[in-house]
């Protein structure tokens, strides 16, 4: 009987009972619906909300994602329901004017609807490293060298802001051949690491991973998302509206980015500003004469083997 008088008058004067214990748990999580201003929220760059569980489609956020006063967990949208990308859409709780509903395949959570573009979209840009080894730049420059080692082939060189990320591809010969070859790639972005190697072995954030657990969706900073999938034996890491990065599994990579990228990357691929001449740029961009002097500046330290 106190408790339900507890509970009433709470109800009747919720800003007194904030922080206030009522007895258990679920007493707290009702108030916290009923007044959204005095639930917590979740700190750092979460957007999220604290709740004592989270419900379906929502997930637990990253161990950076805290509630004040260690209430409950931070629940965020679950970015495998909150994407329809695979539509080419973007899910929205209302599609604008130059937007259509995408169809009953193109599924959106929390209410939201697939809305696909219908404006045309800039082409992307591609670049990619194949065999014993043969490199095209995003601006179509075409190169090949050997080398020992694991190399830049992209990274951000933009605003500082903007999320890290860093592809490096591996070179090596193949049982002990002098000829080197693309042997495996790694992606990094914000924290997390994505290793792909020989017949589409893969490690996520240092452990092993089955291609029967794709897709996976990882939480980076300001609450944007990788998707790594396998699509037709080919595994693709994807940073929604910056590149993707694909994989065979045996001696090719390829990167599309967008054009938020373009003249926003450096590395062995180039800058992606639609002048081939100036791509053989060191970090520091300088431009450099040759292939070797090229491909030496985006050694990864320690990478080498007999270098």
């Amino acid at each position: 009987m106190m408790k339900s008088l507890q509970l009433l008058v709470c109800l009747l004067l919720s800003h007194l009972c904030v922080g206030t214990p009522l007895g258990n748990a679920k007493s707290n999580s009702f108030l916290s619906e009923i007044f959204p201003r005095a639930a917590d929220v979740c700190t750092n760059v979460c957007d999220g909300s604290c709740k004592s569980e989270c419900p379906i489609g929502e997930l637990v956020g990253s161990t950076e994602c805290t509630c004040k006063n260690n209430r409950g967990v931070c629940c965020i949208t679950d970015p495998q329901i909150d994407d329809c990308s695979d539509c080419g859409g973007v899910c929205k709780r209302a599609c604008g004017p130059n937007d259509v509903e995408g169809g009953a395949a193109c599924e959106c959570g929390n209410g939201k609807k697939c809305c696909i573009s219908l404006e045309v979209p800039e082409p992307t840009k591609d670049g990619s490293g194949r065999g014993d080894p043969h490199y095209r730049t995003f601006d179509s420059k075409k190169f090949s060298f050997q080398g020992n080692c694991s190399y830049i082939l992209m990274k951000n060189c933009g605003p500082r802001k903007s999320t890290a990320f860093q592809v490096e591809v591996i070179q090596r010969g193949r049982d002990g051949e002098e000829v080197t070859r693309v042997w495996a790639v790694t992606v990094r972005i914000d924290r997390h690491i994505i290793e792909m190697g020989q017949n589409n072995s893969i490690i996520i954030d240092k452990k092993v991973t089955s291609l029967d657990s794709l897709p996976r969706s990882l939480i980076i900073a300001d609450s944007n998302v990788i998707h790594i999938k396998l699509i037709d034996d080919v595994i693709n890491v994807e940073m929604p509206s910056r590149f993707n990065v694909m994989w065979d599994g045996d001696r090719f990579v390829d990167i599309h980015i967008e054009p938020l990228l373009y003249g926003n990357v450096c590395g062995l691929l180039g800058n992606a500003d639609d002048d081939p001449t100036n791509d053989f740029k060191d970090a520091n961009g300088k431009l450099l004469d040759n292939v070797d002097d090229f491909t030496n500046s985006w050694i990864v330290p320690g990478s080498c083997k007999n270098h």
